[in-house]
């Protein structure tokens, strides 16, 4: 692997598309190690009820960390980098602000559609509910479940994945992008939600914006799904729901708008090379993801 370039602004430190193939496919290995480890460790130990549900945030996290130092090892120096703030333009906090709210309130629609669908198909969402409000859960749900996955999984899959994605292509790198964010968490019941928000955060970037913005957004995201199951209960139906979805809809195509007409123009041209460059390092990657996929839909 290359070293990676200077860069103080925190834009580009160099991840080419092999390094980033490669680094996907890596922190899918340690996904899937850490995973195993902890389900013998929690069988061995039994561990059960509410410190089981959290423990299964962990693994994930800890990969891309794992992942991290095993890039710095490789002699890719700079990548810690990667958790240094750069500079936000409010024109583009908004426009992300918009289109996060769009994606919650008026896209994630699509999503229900789709389980139906999977539903019709003889699909059973056997996701399990957030463990039962006590202080200590609410603790636990927002730091493992809204701010560290928020943190790295921004930074594989925006910083990192993105960075080779971009060689190829930047509006190739759009769609792939989401759907690798998509299939990295293996869940069937969030795959469309996750490849339309994955795609969109992958826009923002390219088109200029800061990753720590989809970071917050991420966060917004996550924390409100949180508090809502913990306190609101909020739950639209009929004409208030179809006024929320279209309101949704609204902020997120002015967020579109504003990020379209801001920024750089995204390079349509596919460089074919790069392409099979990163497929090579992303392939073990995306296949244990894609069977894992295939097993929580069928299990």
């Amino acid at each position: 692997m290359n070293n990676l370039k200077n860069d103080s602004n925190n834009k580009s430190l160099g991840f080419t598309a092999v390094n980033a193939g490669n680094a996907f496919t890596l922190s899918v290995v340690f996904l899937l190690a850490f995973s195993m480890l902890l389900s013998i460790v929690t069988i061995s130990l039994k561990i059960e009820g509410d410190v089981a549900y959290f423990l299964n945030y962990v693994p994930a996290p800890v990969s891309v960390l794992a992942t991290l130092v095993a890039l710095y090892l490789r002699g890719q120096k700079n990548c810690f980098k990667l958790l240094k703030p750069s500079k936000v333009e409010p024109y583009s906090a908004i426009a992300t602000a918009l289109i996060i709210v769009g994606l919650m309130f008026g896209l994630s629609k699509i999503n229900a559609y789709f389980i139906t669908l999977l539903q019709s198909l003889g699909y059973v969402d056997n996701t399990p509910e957030f463990p039962l409000y006590t202080p200590t859960n609410l603790v636990l749900a927002v730091f493992l479940v809204c701010i560290i996955p928020t943190i790295t999984e921004e930074i594989l899959m925006r910083k990192i994945v993105l960075d080779g994605l971009s060689e190829i292509g930047e509006v190739f790198a759009v769609f792939i992008g989401g759907l690798l964010f998509s299939i990295f968490h293996m869940n069937p019941a969030q795959t469309i939600y996750q490849f339309i928000v994955g795609s969109a955060f992958c826009y923002i970037v390219l088109k200029g914006g800061s990753y720590f913005l989809t970071m917050l957004a991420h966060l917004f995201n996550n924390a409100f799904i949180v508090l809502n199951y913990y306190f609101f209960n909020i739950q639209f139906k009929g004409i208030v729901e179809i006024f929320v979805v279209v309101l949704g809809l609204i902020c997120f195509f002015i967020g579109a708008i504003i990020r379209y007409k801001k920024g750089k123009k995204l390079k349509r041209k596919v460089d074919k090379n790069k392409a099979i460059e990163f497929l090579i390092g992303s392939i073990i990657g995306v296949l244990i993801c894609i069977s894992m996929w295939i097993s929580a839909l069928v299990a």
